[in-house]
């Protein structure tokens, strides 16, 4: 079997991604919303099956899909950072595999901020590798333009995990100081380019934004936008805790809980029965998430917070999650 060079391509020393093929055996180990993924400072990563923590100490090597494994921790945790003055060094490392490399996924930071990362792809395009190589991005959408579409469009294919946690004004509170326009507009050019690109919405999903989940979908489906998945990917936040869905109290949670029946009941009997049965198991998930365990108490936290927050950054909770603020208060 041909084997597929995977390069994960760290921002920083400590990230959160989405697994999904990445698997310490050909086992497949899952979880509906993917797994969390941390690479620390001592080289080890680690992430949890839901019911264990695996750990892979430095000197070993990931196993990757079902293909042999091909890069050893270390050298991913300690020499994949894209800032200088690393940089010239990590191209150098990255260069002497570029005949091999089948797909590279690149998280955050904000990848398209970096200069590295481009001179990266003008490499693979030079040596006439790009139509082999798929690359994959977490992106918060905030810097799409024309040049980058074009150079995509010469790769084999293309994925943007666009982080959207909020939509119109609660896409400003929740990611400050995000500029729904610009995200918005940037989203079209998404939905514009040619190629093989795709891209779906990837929501984090927490305390603050997890009443207004259905909204994010409504507006994914009505603008019906080219080259983007009508179901979204994404992850329920647990840490930090006060931020959780748990941290609300029964009678709100028991409302959103009736909010998610209602939406998928009434709002997509247009999808076919394999796709409501995908987007079932996605808000069952984050249901169960909620109801998993009760962390109310932390409750004054998230309230002494979120007013923090707010003087802080000139923002007013009750005007922009209003519906929210009222079952808090009730």
């Amino acid at each position: 079997m041909k084997n597929i060079i995977w390069l994960l391509i760290l921002i920083s020393v400590e990230v959160s991604a989405q697994v999904g093929d990445f698997l310490p055996t050909s086992k497949t180990i899952s979880k509906p919303f993917g797994l969390p993924i941390k690479i620390d400072l001592d080289g080890n990563i680690k992430f949890s099956t839901g019911d264990r923590n695996l750990v892979f100490a430095p000197g070993l090597q990931l196993g990757i899909s079902k293909s042999t494994v091909q890069y050893s921790i270390p050298e991913m945790a300690t020499e994949f950072s894209l800032r200088s003055p690393e940089e010239s060094a990590l191209l150098k490392k990255l260069e002497s595999n570029l005949n091999f490399v089948e797909r590279i996924y690149f998280t955050g930071g904000e990848p398209t901020l970096i200069k590295a990362h481009w001179k990266l792809l003008e490499k693979l395009i030079e040596t006439g590798r790009a139509p082999e190589v798929w690359l994959d991005y977490n992106t918060n959408v905030s810097l799409i333009t024309d040049e980058q579409l074009k150079i995509w469009s010469k790769f084999k294919q293309v994925f943007l995990g666009c982080s959207i946690d909020g939509i119109y004004e609660k896409a400003v509170y929740l990611r400050p100081p995000v500029e729904w326009s610009v995200i918005e507009k940037n989203l079209e050019k998404i939905s514009r380019a040619e190629g093989r690109l795709k891209a779906a919405f990837c929501i984090t999903v927490s305390a603050y934004n997890i009443f207004y989940y259905p909204e994010m979908l409504e507006y994914l489906w009505k603008k019906d936008w080219k080259n983007f998945d009508a179901l979204p990917q994404g992850q329920v936040l647990e840490n930090p805790s006060w931020m959780s869905v748990q941290v609300l109290p029964l009678k709100t949670k028991k409302a959103i809980e009736e909010k998610f029946r209602k939406f998928f009941e009434e709002k997509t009997a247009h999808f076919d029965l394999e796709r409501r049965k995908i987007l079932k198991g996605k808000l069952d998930y984050i249901i169960a998430f909620m109801n998993e365990r009760d962390g109310s108490r932390e409750l004054k936290t998230f309230l002494r917070r979120t007013d923090q927050l707010d003087r802080l950054r000139n923002q007013k909770f009750r005007e922009t999650l209003p519906e929210l603020y009222s079952l808090l208060q009730n």
